[in-house]
């Protein structure tokens, strides 16, 4: 989890969407097509998302 976010401060569907995709190392892709430089740079882009728009995106359904 990066520092500036606290799963305590999400809503909480919003801190289960980021502790399910923080569970997902970023040595291991979900997807055999996707190479680990990328499937890392996809997961800290929405693990930033989730810490910052992450209640927005909820609100806005």
């Amino acid at each position: 989890m990066s520092a500036s976010s606290n799963l305590a401060d999400l809503p909480p569907t919003v801190a289960t969407w980021r502790d399910q995709l923080d569970r997902i190392a970023e040595r291991a892709s979900p997807c055999r097509y996707m190479p680990l430089v990328r499937w890392a740079a996809v997961r800290e882009a929405a693990i930033n998302f989730y810490d910052r728009f992450g209640a927005d995106a909820l609100a806005l359904g």
